[in-house]
């Protein structure tokens, strides 16, 4: 297990400043952290192995039941990736591999099944259109609506603007079936992200529990194995929605509760801190200081910090989209 692969320093933190954020992330309760991930290249996912290895101990997903209940000699740092792009079969696992760092891969299943890109990579692409004024409000709208009416309004767009995404960019592009089997069988772990990416606290619960129980079952049949893990898109989820996901078999669900993990934290309501590919080194460990009260950062699926009170009753609700 590699614990410090970025070598003796922490580039752009002095020796001083490395000192006191070590005693910071030592101190309290708190156990841990899981990051969240997305299309990190090879250059952005090693900066960040560097950055955070100089404070966490990187863990396999198998270990995190375990780590979260004690206290190790440093914080444990579990690496989650959302969305199963084809960057992260190309680069990014193949970095994670040659530095002996395990991570998460949770997969959209129709998206690895058919080839095709995400609703999303068509929004990113539309939004660089003539879009008239109240095409570009519908577009800032599109997490309030459902799966069905948000495939509906970008289909016409795209049609309108002759607009589709860049399958040759593999930011863009989902992996396939057999680079999830080759992960798997290098050690990492694969999960369920849904089967479309829907924002499910906007569809009927029907809906919900099916794009949750579907990928979960995909993923297992696919891989050979069980599912061990189901983060949310979004981040946006519910008590209930958290809790048929584990009754699916999975042993972890993730959220998006920008917080550290404590001894009491419950596997099925896991808290996660998102790093995106354009931070600095300086930053990802602000964010990752700014985490740890519990009550600091606000929530990346629009709830601000709803999930403060959540946590003390033991459940944060997501009711609003995503701002971003």
């Amino acid at each position: 297990m590699c614990s410090n692969p970025g070598g003796s320093g922490c580039s752009g933190v002095n020796k001083g400043l490395e000192q006191a954020l070590a005693f910071l992330f030592r101190s309290g309760p708190c156990t841990g952290i899981v990051v969240g991930n997305h299309t990190q290249n090879r250059d952005q996912i090693r900066q960040e192995i560097e950055v955070l290895g100089r404070f966490f101990e990187f863990i396999h997903h198998d270990q995190l039941a375990d780590r979260m209940k004690k206290k190790g000699r440093r914080p444990f740092c579990l690496l989650t990736f959302d969305d199963g792009k084809k960057i992260n079969a190309l680069e990014t696992a193949p970095q994670l591999a040659e530095l002996g760092v395990p991570a998460v891969f949770y997969l959209v299943t129709d998206a690895v099944t058919t080839g095709r890109a995400l609703w999303f990579d068509l929004r990113n692409v539309l939004l660089r259109a003539p879009l008239t004024d109240e095409e570009k409000q519908k577009i800032a709208q599109l997490k309030t609506l459902s799966m069905d009416r948000v495939g509906a309004l970008l289909d016409a767009l795209a049609k309108k603007y002759q607009a589709a995404p860049d399958m040759s960019d593999p930011c863009v592009a989902p992996m396939s079936w057999d680079d999830a089997a080759v992960l798997h069988e290098k050690g990492f772990t694969i999960g369920a992200h849904t089967c479309s990416h829907p924002v499910l606290t906007r569809e009927t619960r029907e809906s919900a529990c099916r794009e949750i129980r579907d990928s979960i079952a995909q993923v297992s049949e696919r891989i050979g194995t069980r599912c061990a893990s189901f983060a949310f898109p979004n981040g946006s989820y519910t008590d209930d929605l958290a809790s048929y996901a584990q009754g699916c078999g999975v042993s972890s669900v993730m959220t998006t509760d920008p917080v550290w993990a404590r001894p009491e934290t419950e596997l099925w309501r896991l808290p996660r801190i998102d790093i995106y590919t354009r931070y600095t080194p300086w930053k990802t460990l602000v964010k990752v200081a700014a985490a740890k009260p519990g009550y600091v950062l606000k929530n990346p699926n629009g709830t601000g910090r709803a999930y403060v009170t959540g946590r003390k009753t033991g459940f944060s609700q997501s009711r609003r989209p995503d701002s971003g």
